[in-house]
């Protein structure tokens, strides 16, 4: 029936010397009978019942079942060989504590999808005694009852081989005695196989006796020499009933009720705060602005188009992804808004220089009145054109019909006359600047002076638009210092103060020009262009920001010193030294700086280059390759482009404004890098580019009609005004707030599944030997899974309830919270079934990565190796 054939086992150890357990081992075992395999402790007798009940797997030779051979087996069908063939007799008994004795005796029938009749649990308990004691837990027996419910659950499923591993080593002499006798009776129909040092009991009860002595067989009383007869080879795969599973789980988890009541409190903190980070995802933003805006009232509405629909849930609008709006797209939008819609600029080539005024500098920030300080903050315009026939209510003066000509609102105006600006009596570079200081409008727009708008272009203002109606709101402010201000704690006039400021910025820095001024910019030719791009050395990442071509005489450092060149190769790129010192992971500055022992401010150039020589040979940057993400004019994401460094330049770089030309200077922008004119003129575009138009509305009408056309929402026309960026803003201080718990719920997270993995690994230790022990009787290993998966789920569903149940009261406290303090004007917080569906997927992850982790390890250990618990 079953054969052995040249079969070996070494036990392998990474500190000590390997130990060769059993030794070319050759037996042949009859269909019935009590055989008895002797031998001193380390003889390998353990080892060799283990090999034959399939507890442990053999290295060489075969085990031969019914004809069948095992060396091909998988563990799926030794679980199954122990389910059909063997009945495990264990010297520590190996029962299932929580469980009664017919439990125990009808688990393992279960498990061949049998169901014990009362009558077939009764045979079976008569014949071991034990029929008075069904019902009691097997906690509460004596160790001779114990091994008997161990004889009743190895016969019950009745199995061929019957394996007892020294099974009256914990009893006394009479209780063994009954225990011998009772195995004697079972050997007269199957094969009982017993491992014992006992000799006197094998003389006085083994069919036949094999002593082991140092793995291999000694002696054998009783050899089979002929062939021995086999029975049909089958398999049956054992399955743990739902109910098993479930009830073992609930078993296990209320034996640690300390731990359990913890790790029902963080994880139910953790799940309303994960709930909290799902609510804070909403929609209806343009029903929400119109609830906002107050009819007759005058506001700026302006559209930005972009490359791609805006999600906000998704994406974020991008500067880079703004797209030129040509007149086709603004015809569209006038006609399908019903308004007409102004041009504004933003002019590429300013955006390097300081793009305001040059105002006289003022004393102290802290004397200025309240209502300038906002002023102070522009630091770029926006360039509106108006056309010669544009009818502007409020226009004191004229409209701009040269382009040395603009119109400025009221607010610029007033602070003009406040600080006073420098001025020049002629556009002309040359020209003597003198210190104008204007009493009125009239002042500022009826003289022959030009005034430096950035640092390169001199205006003179023709007209003023008057914004005092909406700004006498704010005339207190007028007599108000700014530092009496700050200390100030009245609620209404921090608020008042802030509408100022958000009025200022939207409607007041603006700077309205004719097409001429726009044309007359466009004409003006640059050598760089914005370029928000990626560079690769050495797997090694930074991230430029421009991108230029050279067009003077330019110093640049390679391994043999300064270089003059005016010119690059097609292949060849130069970076600036805080471009190599981004991707060389700041060691570059960091040994500099370190080396010569000074700060940033007191590096010198000579200090600088002598250095940077030294660092370029030392680490081969020079003709090394460096990849670019631009092809063929375009920012691509999946390729780049290969290039070789032809060297470095020195300093942050920038560009200086000469004779119509932006040229390179020494002292900038560090974030550009020089490439050949052919792969740098793609990017280069016209300075003034139209990626926003604006308009005035005052009823709620045409605010309707603007966000039908163009929804806050998966749009790529972006509507921004003072009632939608409400929206907006409380939309972003609902995904920050929610970036924010978001952290605080990793930590939930991690720190609940770090109580959850503690647990389940508490339960996995004080359960390896009940793993073992449903192994040896043929459970799977994902039987035993599903045990722990119902345990951990059971521990994480009332923490789910009570979070689903707090919630919603906690998410209508929050929003009452956060619209008393003005933090938002809306309920920026909602909480939907859909949320519930993400906080069940939730704990799922949790539970199947905690439970894989190492309930998965474990069941993957050997059945011999959980029982003895190793």
């Amino acid at each position: 029936m079953i054969e052995l054939k040249h079969v070996s086992k070494t036990y392998k150890s990474k500190k000590a010397t390997n130990t060769i357990a059993l030794k070319d081992i050759s037996i042949k075992f009859p269909e019935k009978g009590m055989i008895f395999i002797l031998g001193k402790s380390g003889s390998g007798k353990s080892t060799l019942l283990n090999v034959i009940g399939g507890l442990d797997k053999y290295d060489n030779g075969e085990v031969i079942i019914n004809g069948k051979s095992t060396k091909e087996f998988k563990e799926t069908d030794w679980d199954a060989y122990r389910n059909t063939y063997i009945g495990f007799i264990f010297q520590e008994f190996n029962l299932i504590e929580d469980y009664s004795v017919e439990q125990n005796i009808n688990l393992a029938l279960e498990l061949q999808h049998k169901k014990g009749s009362d009558e077939e649990i009764e045979k079976i308990l008569n014949m071991v005694d034990l029929a008075e004691i069904s019902k009691r837990k097997t906690n509460e027996l004596s160790g001779g009852q114990k091994q008997r419910v161990a004889i009743a659950r190895a016969l019950i499923k009745n199995p061929e081989i019957v394996i007892a591993d020294e099974p009256t080593g914990n009893l006394d002499s009479s209780t063994g005695e009954q225990i011998w006798n009772i195995l004697k009776n079972i050997s007269k129909e199957k094969l009982v196989i017993v491992v014992s040092h006992d000799e006197e009991s094998a003389s006085k009860y083994a069919d036949r006796t094999i002593k082991l002595q140092d793995g291999t067989i000694v002696s054998d009383d009783n050899p089979i020499e002929n062939e021995i007869k086999t029975n049909q080879f089958c398999l049956k795969k054992a399955k743990l009933p739902f109910h098993h599973s479930l009830n073992l789980a609930i078993k296990s988890m209320l034996t640690k009720k300390a731990s359990l009541l913890l790790n029902s409190i963080i994880v139910a903190l953790c799940f309303v705060f994960f709930g909290i980070t799902l609510s804070t995802s909403w929609s209806n933003l343009n029903e929400r602005t119109l609830d906002l805006f107050e009819e007759n009232t005058k506001t700026s509405v302006s559209l930005s188009k972009y490359s791609h629909v805006i999600d906000y849930e998704k994406n974020f609008p991008d500067d880079s992804d703004l797209q030129i709006i040509d007149d086709s797209t603004l015809a569209e939008i006038e006609q399908n808004t019903g308004l007409n819609w102004y041009k504004e600029y933003t002019i590429d080539s300013l955006d390097l220089c300081e793009n305001t005024f040059d105002y006289i500098p003022l004393n102290n920030s802290n004397d200025i009145p309240v209502y300038y300080n906002p002023a102070t903050s522009i630091n770029s315009f926006k360039y509106v054109e108006l056309e010669e026939n544009n009818q502007i209510k409020n226009l004191i003066g004229s409209t701009p019909k040269s382009e040395n000509e603009i119109v400025i609102p009221s607010y610029i105006a007033d602070y003009m006359i406040y600080s006073g600006i420098n001025a020049k009596i002629s556009p002309n570079d040359n020209s003597e600047t003198i210190v104008f200081k204007p009493t009125n409008y009239n002042d500022l727009i009826n003289n022959d002076k030009y005034f430096k708008l950035c640092d390169s272009i001199y205006v003179k203002i023709v007209g003023i638009i008057d914004d005092s109606e909406e700004l006498s709101k704010y005339s207190n402010f007028k007599t108000e210092t700014y530092y009496d201000y700050q200390v100030k704690t009245d609620e209404n006039e921090l608020k008042k103060y802030n509408e100022l400021v958000e009025f200022v910025d939207r409607e007041e820095s603006k700077v309205y020009v004719c097409e001429k001024f726009i044309d007359k910019l466009n004409k003006e030719k640059v050598n760089f262009a914005r370029l928000s791009s990626k560079l690769l050395y050495n797997n090694e990442n930074a991230y430029p920001t421009r991108i230029a071509y050279i067009n003077k005489d330019t110093t640049i450092y390679t391994n043999n010193g300064a270089e003059t060149i005016n010119d690059l190769a097609e292949n060849e790129i130069i970076i600036t030294d805080d471009m190599l010192n981004a991707f060389c992971k700041y060691e570059y500055a960091s040994n500099y700086y370190s080396t010569f022992n000074i700060s940033y401010l007191d590096a010198s150039t000579d200090n600088k280059s002598q250095y940077l020589v030294s660092y370029l040979k030392n680490h081969n940057i020079i003709g090394s390759t460096i990849d670019l993400n631009v092809k063929d004019g375009k920012i691509v994401t999946d390729s780049y482009s290969s290039y070789i460094i032809k060297g470095v330049i020195i300093g942050e770089q920038s560009f200086e404004y000469t004779n119509g030309l932006y040229a390179v200077t020494d002292d900038g922008n560090s974030e550009t890098i020089y490439c050949s004119k052919n792969v740098v003129m793609p990017f280069i575009r016209n300075n003034a580019q139209l990626f926003n138009i604006s308009t005035r509305i005052s009823t709620k009408e045409d605010f309707s009609k603007v966000l039908e056309y163009c929804p806050i929402l998966n749009s790529n026309l972006i509507v921004t005004s003072y009632y939608s960026d409400k929206v907006a803003n409380a939309y972003a201080e609902a995904r920050g707030f929610g970036i924010i718990l978001k952290y605080a719920t990793i930590v939930f997270a991690i720190f609940s599944a770090m109580i959850l993995i503690d647990f389940v690994q508490k339960c996995v230790k004080s359960s390896k030997k009940k793993i073992g022990t449903l192994r040896a009787l043929g459970c799977s290993s994902i039987d035993v899974i599903k045990i722990f998966l119902y345990e951990s789920f059971s521990v994480m569903l009332l923490p789910l309830i009570i979070s689903i149940i707090v919630l919603p009261i906690l998410i209508r406290k929050l929003n009452l919270l956060m619209i008393n303090f003005r933090i938002v004007e809306i309920d920026m917080l909602s909480f939907g079934l859909f949320n519930v569906l993400q906080l069940l997927g939730f704990m799922i992850i949790i539970v199947l990565l905690s439970n894989i982790l190492l309930v998965g390890k474990t069941t993957k250990m050997k059945p011999i190796d959980a029982i003895l618990n190793k």
